[in-house]
């Protein structure tokens, strides 16, 4: 598989795995409960626009007045007194969150209902009461409650009081499971009542109904014909919560109605700017969903809060602006422990202060005036994006190698959480971050890396077989961890030494083909390499037909020659076996071994190295190897080798003194081993044979000429293939005549290589 088709399969298993888990997991929690509220602390506090105000009914005013603290039960006089500054002071809509349920003295209610009634901007708060009926409705029984009906609905202040007010609107919000993050626009339990901030909204910028009103006349003339042109009659009536019930009816029954007054907008030159921004988020809200994002400006008190005590009490009453104001009136207390109307947020503190219900609401207000709601993106193009975002950071994460992979990923990581907190901080668009970021990243990143480290094993096991065909396991693994790292180092060791050489190659490499001799080649090897290998040896060197093995350790060790020379006689044991149906690669094989120091490791320079053996026992093993040429036999030792070595049957072959050697080296010949059922078939012969050699070169090293030449000669006749009586013979007739050195050691020198 090619690594782009890897990539591919990575990138789309993390976008499902994006999917899943926000559609079918904890995904969409963990967007709204941890990407949502860490957008909002990293942006911190904004600028809260100045169309909203808050005044706070708290404990220090209670204390003030010497009132309870609850602001229901407070005399009317306060709150009819506060209508009447804040009316004064050009307020333009005075929305209470307070519920005035319970009918006072005459005399009371006579002057809240009055100032009310005098201000015609007052928003009063009703209370959504919830019931649960069966469907014959009443009270459900316990098995009626999967069946069951939910009704919500609307309780008014005392009908007084209620009958003075321009709107009479509730302010309901939405807890998951506890935090506030929602409120309403349009409650949908309660029949899509219109909530507070949305009357507070329409009533602030009631001149523009009419405008809206013309426009729809132009667009959908039969359906709007219905809806009263005239303000003050609306207001009088109480009618504008139905008003703007009805146009949400009209705007959900004809989806292109927005995109239709919009353009009558932008066609209009008469509208200025401030008029075009505020009925276009008119027009947004009416088309928009039942329910919003609550784009909070900051910790509690962040929308400017005046105290209610120092409003009734000051003399000074200009130091407060409400001149063309929405003036929110409600429970806001800035200690926790005081706290009533108070709900849990993303900004709540570390102190337990939440933010207040009427600041919530004045929040809601400012967000719908301004278009600065929390835009959220249609659940299509939200999990689009979180199936793209999976399908790059895989894709780049399984396409490049580890740590570029790494890199990449995390920049892309990095530059998407910018983006996320650029378009929040600016445009206030929440995008999906918490699930890309904290899963799909992690979990492409992982499965990244544990392909990379697989891919990198599958490669080094590839290499490192490859590699196997040429180079010791041992050397392999180093090259394997220390890839890029290889230098003319080299270790001196304790070693034994393994030449061979086939004899008649070259003529047999005149009369073949090149790949005939090839596979041939190929497979005399594989007769050669096998014992080596089966006995601990690495092959140090190939060139033609000749092979170089070795064993080699710290310090001496007979284990390891008594190994190299089982795999001598194996290798001899194949190769020199003498039927009549003689494969062709089977060759006839002489064998050299020798025993010493040596230095192994990596040899050459610049940009070429080969792994093998340096040191005088590599030369004289091919020199022992070589004498089996006048010897007549197939595997010799030097006496180095054989040192502790038992179970051979071996004789000795006299001391030599090898071409260009200083040191004379005791040889032996070897025949097999003792466990061997070949050799225990010829032991007899063999041993005649050892003896027979033994003797006459005890005769030849002490000079005694004619007893060691009737001893060979003795041998020659009893076996005819016995090379090595005949290479004594000869020396015998050449010593002869000499004068030798009254310190000779019978020591044979020889001058060919």
């Amino acid at each position: 598989m090619g690594r782009s088709l890897k990539a591919i399969n990575l990138g789309i298993l993390t976008a499902v795995l994006g999917a899943v888990v926000y559609f079918f997991a904890f995904g969409y929690e963990l967007e709204e409960n941890f990407g949502l509220d860490m957008l909002f602390k990293v942006r911190g506090k904004v600028a809260m626009p100045e169309d909203a105000v808050v005044v706070a009914i708290n404990k220090m005013s209670s204390d003030y007045f010497g009132l309870e603290n609850e602001p229901s039960k407070w005399p009317r006089e306060y709150h009819a007194k506060l209508i009447d500054i804040l009316k004064s002071r050009g307020a333009k809509v005075i929305a209470f969150d307070v519920f005035f349920k319970d009918a006072r003295a005459p005399g009371e209610d006579d002057r809240l209902a009055k100032a009310v009634k005098e201000a015609g901007n007052v928003i009063l708060f009703s209370q959504l009461k919830r019931q649960i009926l069966s469907q014959q409705g009443r009270s459900p029984e316990y098995q009626e409650l999967k069946n069951a009906i939910n009704i919500e609905q609307l309780v008014y202040p005392t009908e007084k009081i209620a009958q003075s007010a321009a709107v009479l609107a509730p302010f309901a919000l939405l807890k998951y499971p506890q935090k506030v993050s929602q409120f309403w626009t349009f409650r949908v339990p309660a029949g899509e009542i219109p909530n507070l901030p949305v009357m507070a909204f329409q009533l602030d910028v009631i001149e523009d109904y009419q405008v809206l009103h013309k426009l729809l006349q132009q667009v959908i003339p039969e359906q709007a014909k219905y809806l009263p042109f005239n303000v003050n009659e609306i207001l009088q009536k109480q009618q504008l919560t139905e008003v703007v019930s009805e146009i949400r009816r009209l705007f959900k029954e004809n989806p292109e109605l927005p995109a239709k007054i919009k353009e009558k907008i932008a066609s209009n030159s008469d509208l200025d700017n401030i008029e075009n921004a505020s009925l276009l988020s008119l027009i947004n809200m009416y088309q928009g969903p039942n329910q919003y994002y609550l784009n909070f400006y900051g910790p509690p008190r962040s929308i400017k809060t005046y105290p209610i005590h120092e409003v009734l009490s000051t003399k000074n009453i200009q130091q407060f602006d409400f001149k063309d104001k929405v003036v929110f009136v409600g429970f806001s207390e800035y200690l926790q422990p005081e706290q009533k109307d108070n709900f849990y947020t993303v900004f709540s503190q570390d102190n337990g202060l939440d933010i207040s219900g009427v600041e919530i609401a004045a929040t809601a207000y400012s967000n719908l005036k301004n278009n600065e709601n929390i835009k959220t993106l249609t659940p299509f193009f939200y999990i689009s994006l979180i199936m793209l975002y999976g399908f790059i950071v895989a894709f780049a994460s399984r396409y490049f190698h580890t740590l570029p992979s790494v890199i990449i990923a995390v920049s892309i990581m990095a530059t998407y959480v910018f983006i996320s907190y650029l378009v929040f901080r600016e445009n206030n668009i929440w995008l999906p971050w918490a699930v890309p970021i904290l899963i799909q990243s992690p979990f492409a990143i992982f499965v990244a890396l544990l392909c990379h480290y697989t891919d990198t094993r599958r490669e080094r096991e590839q290499i490192r077989k490859a590699f196997g065909f040429y180079l010791p396991t041992s050397v392999v693994n180093k090259i394997a961890q220390n890839a890029g790292h290889i230098e003319a180092n080299q270790q001196q060791m304790y070693g034994i030494c393994l030449a061979t050489d086939a004899a008649h190659y070259t003529r047999m490499a005149e009369q073949m083909r090149p790949d005939e001799l090839s596979q041939l080649v190929n497979k005399y090897y594989e007769n050669l390499f096998g014992p080596v290998r089966q006995h601990g040896g690495i092959i140090s060197d190939v060139v033609g037909d000749a092979m170089l093995a070795i064993w080699s350790s710290p310090q001496s060790d007979v284990e390891l020659r008594t190994q190299a020379c089982h795999a001598a006689l194996e290798i001899d044991h194949v190769m020199n076996q003498s039927t009549s149906q003689r494969e062709p690669f089977l060759l006839p094989t002489r064998i050299g071994l020798h025993a010493g120091e040596l230095m192994l490791g990596n040899v050459g320079a610049m940009d070429h190295f080969e792994y093998r053996a340096v040191g005088d026992i590599v030369n004289t093993s091919n020199r022992i190897e070589n004498l089996n040429k006048r010897l007549g036999s197939s595997v010799i030792a030097s006496e180095n080798v054989l040192e502790g070595v038992t179970g051979i049957m071996k004789r000795s072959l006299g001391k030599f003194r090898l071409a260009g050697k200083q040191q004379a080296l005791e040889l032996y010949e070897l025949f097999c081993r003792e466990d061997d059922p070949q050799c225990d078939k010829n032991h007899i012969q063999i041993l005649e044979r050892c003896e027979m050699l033994l003797l006459g070169i005890t005769a030849f090293q002490a000079q005694d000429w004619q007893a060691a030449k009737a001893q060979f000669s003795e041998l020659k006749s009893k076996y005819s293939n016995d090379m090595a009586a005949d290479f004594y013979l000869q020396y015998c007739d050449l010593l002869h005549e000499r004068t030798l050195p009254h310190d000779w050691a019978g020591i044979i020198e020889l001058s060919e290589k």
